[in-house]
């Protein structure tokens, strides 16, 4: 109402011709959003199925890998740290996950053991401090994939304060409590491809062939998604959400191309 008042007192005198004038891009809340999908649904060409006829909805990791992940329903429970989220909800929801046939992840705070033990699907994240890290761990996990980054913050680390790294979460991380958890912007030792492909390669060499991966934060999509397969992945996760247990705002809204329009880039992937 208040710029059809201004048209009505100054007219195109202070806007110019062609109305107001902005810089190029989209904002971000006209962005397509998951409740904006729209599905297309079978009829002619493809016939539906009959009432009685079952209904897969079962997802599998890594279809070539030696140990192929199997999800009963497209959908995991996320990458959230043992930290970040209490020892009763990671195991509440590994309990859960298990229930309805899917996996969970350990996030990047290393393997709470009784988070694990509840689920027979489990993800492990990996991230360039590596908190809690040992060869010992991937005899107990059915997928593995390296951090690149995530969709609230990418390519800065992060930074748990000593205060926060008291009991529990100290032990799975691997550091001595009350010390920062310092997480560095990149893998120290992993510079290229190759190196995260022989790192894969141990991987898959202890644990029996699970599925390895990359979760990439949505920036250089195309670019960092040929890098994961040079690398061996046999899944990708694509994270263009702002979702993390702590972020600098700068980072959380101003970074990474959003979840649906970066998914769109990577059907040259098919």
């Amino acid at each position: 109402m208040e710029f059809i008042h201004q048209l009505s007192r100054d007219g195109l005198s202070k806007l110019g011709h062609h109305g107001p004038i902005t810089s190029m891009g989209v904002p971000r809340h006209l962005l397509p959003h998951w409740d904006d999908i729209q599905i297309m649904t079978a009829q002619m060409a493809t016939k539906p199925l009959q009432e009685d006829q079952a209904v897969s909805t079962e997802l599998i990791i890594g279809p070539e890998a030696r140990k192929p992940l199997k999800l009963k329903i497209p959908l995991f429970v996320s990458d959230m740290s043992f930290g970040a989220l209490s020892e009763e909800a990671k195991t509440a929801l590994a309990i859960g996950a298990e229930l309805v046939g899917t996996g969970i992840c350990s996030g990047e705070g290393g393997m709470l053991p009784e988070e694990q033990a509840q689920n027979s699907r489990y993800f492990y994240e990996l991230a360039s401090a590596k908190f809690g890290y040992s060869e010992e761990l991937l005899h107990s996990i059915q997928a593995f994939h390296f951090k690149g980054g995530q969709g609230a913050k990418t390519g800065t680390g992060g930074h748990l304060p000593g205060i926060k790294n008291r009991g529990k979460i100290s032990q799975v991380r691997g550091i001595p409590e009350g010390q920062p958890a310092i997480s560095p912007p990149t893998f120290k030792e992993l510079n290229n491809s190759c190196d995260f492909k022989r790192f894969a390669e141990r991987v898959r060499e202890i644990s029996g062939g699970v599925p390895i991966g990359f979760k990439l934060s949505a920036n250089h999509i195309e670019r960092d998604i040929q890098f994961a397969l040079n690398a061996t992945a046999d899944y990708i996760i694509l994270d263009g959400g702002g979702g993390a247990g702590a972020a600098p705002e700068m980072f959380r809204d101003h970074i990474s191309v959003p979840t649906i329009p970066a998914l769109a880039r990577t059907s040259i992937f098919r």
